[in-house]
Parts: structure tokens; C-alpha cells; sequence
């Protein structure tokens, strides 16, 4: 590759060439998808994944997702995140969950954080303040409309009527 070829970048797609020959034997020009795909399982390098077969039975990925969801909805709410732990794009990973569930993957989300804030609401007497941290929440606002949004109530009403 000439200085020329530098300037437009070419380097990169000599280094990663090189890369991929190096790490899975063959000239670049011949690896597959699935080359790639086996390298990655062999090497454990996204253990979340699971091969495509299985992804044909959605219902895997449902249980996958919930799974994941019943651990980190408190802190994650964004559909990018379970998608990156399942190791497939978030386009994907949202097809997958409507297809299995007839909901979205922030419907899914919203019913667990909905859920959990009833729950702490009605059986304890933490602070609206001390269940918007719990909850990860940015303030009370934010929480309230939330609330709101999805029960029709504040959480100091639906306190109220427990």
C-alpha cells in the first residue's frame, strides 16, 4: 500500500484483513459470516449468544430476555443493552420479543419498573423519594409522570388507596 492509499484509509482494511487471516487461517478474501461466527463461539467471546437455530424458537429469546430483565430492570432501561447481552442488534431483538410476546421490549420493561413500584408502594413503608433511588430514577418528576402514565394514579395516590 502506497502513502496514497494511507490517506484514504486503505490501511485499515489491510490491517483488519490481516487481523482476520491471522485469527482464523484463511486469506480474508475467503472468510465467511459463518467463519466469523464459529470464531466467536469457539473463543466464548460473547457469552450471551446463542447460534441462529436456536433464534428460530423465539420463545429462546423470550426466556433469555426475561431472565436478564428480572435481574437489570431496575437499572437498565434501554432495549440496546439487552439486545448487546444476547449478542444480536436491538432492530433484532425487538422483532424477536413482539413476535414471541405480542408486547414490545419497552412495554416489557415499563410492566417490570411498574410492577416493582406497586409492590414497594403498597407492602412497605419506604419514601416516594427512597423508592425513586431504589428504582433508579432521576427525580421525582420524572418518576411521577412515569407512575402516572402507566397507572392513571400518582404514587402518593395510589399509596392512598391501598
Amino acid at each position: 500500500y502506497t502513502p496514497e492509499h494511507r490517506k484514504y484509509g486503505f490501511t485499515i482494511f489491510a490491517e483488519t484483513d490481516e487481523f482476520w487471516s491471522n485469527t482464523i487461517g484463511k486469506p480474508a478474501k475467503d472468510i465467511t459470516i459463518q467463519d466469523i461466527r464459529d470464531y466467536i463461539q469457539k473463543e466464548n467471546l460473547c457469552p450471551g449468544a446463542v447460534d441462529d437455530n436456536n433464534y428460530k424458537d423465539v420463545n429462546n429469546a423470550l426466556n433469555q430476555f426475561i431472565n436478564l430483565l428480572t435481574e437489570s430492570y431496575k437499572e437498565e432501561r434501554n432495549v440496546a443493552f439487552y439486545a448487546e447481552k444476547l449478542c444480536i442488534s436491538p432492530k433484532y431483538f425487538s422483532k424477536l420479543i413482539k413476535e414471541a410476546s405480542g408486547r414490545t421490549v419497552p412495554e416489557w420493561i415499563d410492566s417490570f419498573v411498574i410492577m416493582e413500584a406497586r409492590n414497594l408502594l403498597k407492602f412497605t413503608d419506604l419514601s416516594i423519594k427512597q423508592i425513586i433511588a431504589h428504582l433508579h430514577f432521576t427525580d421525582q418528576p420524572t418518576f411521577t409522570k412515569f407512575f402516572k402514565s402507566h397507572t392513571g394514579v400518582t404514587p402518593a395516590q395510589y399509596r392512598r388507596q391501598q
